[in-house]
């Protein structure tokens, strides 16, 4: 199983009991970004959703004899990459998205709010409840965020934190975190591995209000938080003993204006 990157960030948008006060307000935020314009987004998209026809399966040690049955569902995954490029290049706008049916809905995210699903530019996502909201990127592997091994992938990331940075600030947040979403000791503190934050108040016995009360708790039960810059020096030495840095992302050391 791979590890996937998890960037959970702080908003302010007002909830009333358990609900968003008002949807059309994070729309028109959202949409103010004009992430359509962005041709490194618009690539991304294709990137993400362009896969070979097919697979060289001897390098695999699959049998010659499942050749056929093999290229034949690479085929049928790469129609359905087709069908949703297709999809993704035509939306421009954030609206309220389906996720199993439903806007928004109660489950094991949140023990005291609904849990909301926005879909945006070129497929990008959002879930969002009260206390924090989750952004999905394409980025691959967790551990690519932390690939700065040249120039083009120090580019290919902060044009990413551009994005991420946009999003977090017209939502009224100052930071995200990035996580692993399983495997580490650190995947054990991802806020929506739980019922936030009811089971984590009764599996680590302490209080938690907010994502800012999570955040201290993290850096005392774990590790205090690092900067990006701090954890690229680092990364592949914790990587590679099986841990992993514990980082914020204030967004307070790139070039807030690089193009995308």
């Amino acid at each position: 199983m791979g590890v996937d990157l998890t960037i959970i960030g702080k908003h302010s948008i007002p909830f009333k009991n358990k609900e968003i006060e008002s949807r059309a307000q994070i729309l028109d935020l959202l949409n103010s970004l004009e992430l359509e314009k962005s041709e490194f987004l618009k690539e991304m998209c294709k990137l993400w959703n362009s896969g070979p026809k097919y697979s060289d399966y001897s390098k695999h040690g699959f049998s010659k004899k499942y050749a056929k049955e093999l290229e034949e569902a690479d085929e049928k995954r790469r129609k359905a990459n087709e069908e949703e490029l297709e999809r993704c290049l035509k939306i421009h706008s954030w609206n309220f998205g389906d996720y199993g049916r439903y806007e928004d809905y109660d489950d094991d995210y949140c023990s005291d709010s609904k849990h909301y699903f926005l879909e945006g530019t070129y497929g990008l996502s959002i879930e969002i409840n009260k206390h924090f909201f989750e952004i999905s990127i394409w980025v691959g592997r967790y551990y690519h965020w932390f690939k700065t091994s040249d120039d083009y992938d120090v580019l290919w990331r902060e044009k990413w934190r551009m994005i991420v940075y946009k999003i977090t600030n017209i939502l009224g947040g100052n930071y995200v975190m990035y996580l692993p979403d399983n495997a580490f000791e650190l995947s054990a503190y991802v806020p929506t591995n739980y019922c936030f934050p009811k089971d984590i108040e009764e599996y680590y016995k302490t209080e938690i209000k907010d994502l800012d009360q999570y955040v201290v708790f993290i850096s005392e039960k774990y590790s205090k938080p690092l900067t990006l810059a701090e954890a690229d020096k680092i990364f592949d030495e914790r990587y590679e003993n099986g841990e992993c840095p514990f980082v914020l992302d204030r967004f307070e050391d790139f070039d807030k204006t690089l193009k995308i």
